[in-house]
């Protein structure tokens, strides 16, 4: 909380404060604090849940709970177990648990009938998600015993689901949650980096996975992240193959996003689901930049929400260094230039300068790219001066004042063609030159 205040007391004494009214910033801002922070906790109770990572109800299990719910499951009919994929969560549950205080249940013969089991159900089993899950369980099996015989066996069991997954006609899922999809293309990757598939083995598997899944855009993205992390990897002589199969996502990404009827709500969502998350990926913020300039085209309360959320990231920036990563600031920056358009209402135009303003005194963002903004900035302030109807002389002397203390903290930045836009405006030209005095005397 100090940390947020402090950036805010930064703002406030800065010049921004008489362009932008900063209550009203800080209270959309700390409005936005406590949905990302409800989301932040939702996100990790989900993934407690739906991946039964090791949690205290798991840790806390007594010796008979174990044995329990091992015997449940040998027991159990392969149907039942395809039926009800709790079973196998539950072998998963059990496994994170350490090795020390299930060493003596998991025995070398309890093992063997686990893997006889799973090794059924494999067989039996249309849905590629339920193979991922049995994968999960061999994954987690392996590191239980110490016996290399049957540690062999796991792994050429592993081999063999691999095997199916390439070839098997799965059918269609629909109702598989998100983290388990993520899961799905997170395992072939790693498969990858462990040579237990080959490149084209991952290509096909990856493009089995998204056929068979509904088409989720943040799914999309995640795998170009993954597709990036394996080019540069290093661990293929010709990555062409790989390149290829991601220019193809690329495209399918580019023709949804034209086709796709973006929802305000759905983009809202996404966009703190994104936030959210522990670990963001630089594909994760390509999304996020993709929505604002998707959502931005269609109505002006729409462009409005979207730089609602474009000052809530460059102020995320102050407090989690966003844009350290070039990648991600330089896409930011290429997606707010599209965003503004000449065509864009009085209201809008002035929304957009106070972004570029704000934008100016944020950290990362302005260091790499303060000469496209601030000219961005002066074109933004051409616009509104030849709207001298609509908007009043007092409020655009103030972000000529702001522009012209700018300029004279930045003279390597230069705008030659300021000085024909004066020269082109008669009327009130004396009160235009003398806003523009400082950059004047820089190109004339």
């Amino acid at each position: 909380m100090n940390q947020i205040l402090n950036i805010f007391d930064y703002y406030n004494r800065s010049p921004l404060r008489n362009v932008i009214n900063m209550k009203e910033l800080q209270k959309n801002f700390m409005n936005y604090n406590e949905i990302l922070l409800k989301r932040h906790f939702h996100n990790i109770f989900e993934l407690s849940e739906i991946q039964s990572i090791t949690n205290i109800q798991s840790l806390n299990m007594q010796h008979a709970e174990i044995i329990a719910i091992i015997n449940d499951f040998l027991e159990q009919s392969i149907l039942d177990i395809i039926k009800n994929e709790d079973y196998l969560y539950s072998i998963v549950k059990i496994t994170n648990i350490p090795h020390l205080r299930t060493e003596k249940i998991l025995s070398h013969s309890i093992l063997l009938r686990i893997l006889k089991k799973l090794q059924h159900v494999s067989r039996e089993t249309k849905s590629i998600s339920l193979d991922f899950l049995v994968m999960r369980c061999v994954d987690n099996l392996i590191l239980k015993t110490k016996d290399l015989l049957l540690k062999n066996k796991y792994k050429i069991f592993k081999q063999s689901i691999f095997k199916k997954i390439i070839i098997f006609p799965y059918e269609a899922e629909n109702n598989v949650n998100s983290l388990v999809n993520i899961f799905m293309l997170n395992r072939i990757y790693q498969a990858a980096i462990d040579r237990d598939i080959i490149q084209s083995e991952f290509i096909k598997i990856n493009k089995k996975i998204l056929k068979i899944l509904p088409y989720d855009i943040n799914l999309m993205w995640k795998n170009i992240g993954i597709l990036n992390n394996l080019i540069f990897q290093g661990n293929y002589s010709d990555t062409n193959a790989l390149r290829n199969y991601k220019n193809e996502v690329l495209k399918q990404i580019s023709v949804f996003s034209i086709q796709q009827k973006i929802d305000r709500e759905i983009v809202f969502n996404t966009i703190f689901d994104i936030l959210a998350k522990e670990f963001i990926s630089k594909e994760d913020f390509y999304h996020i930049s993709d929505l604002f300039y998707l959502i931005s085209n269609r109505t002006e309360d729409d462009k409005h929400f979207a730089l609602d959320m474009c000052f809530y990231v460059i102020y995320l920036d102050s407090k989690c260094h966003i844009f350290d990563n070039r990648f991600i600031r330089e896409n930011f920056m290429k997606k707010i230039i599209l965003i503004i358009k000449n065509t864009d209402s009085l209201i809008i135009k002035e929304r957009e300068l106070q972004l570029l303003f704000f934008m100016v005194f944020s950290n990362q963002i302005a260091l790499h790219h303060k000469e496209i903004i601030i000219h961005k900035i002066i074109d933004l302030l051409i616009d509104l001066s030849k709207c001298k109807d609509k908007i009043s002389y007092t409020r655009l002397y103030k972000y000529y004042d702001l522009i012209n203390q700018i300029l004279m903290d930045n003279p390597e930045i230069k705008y030659p063609e300021v000085a024909q836009f004066v020269k082109n405006n008669i009327y009130k030209k004396d009160r235009v030159a003398y806003r523009f005095n400082n950059i004047l005397k820089k190109v004339i």
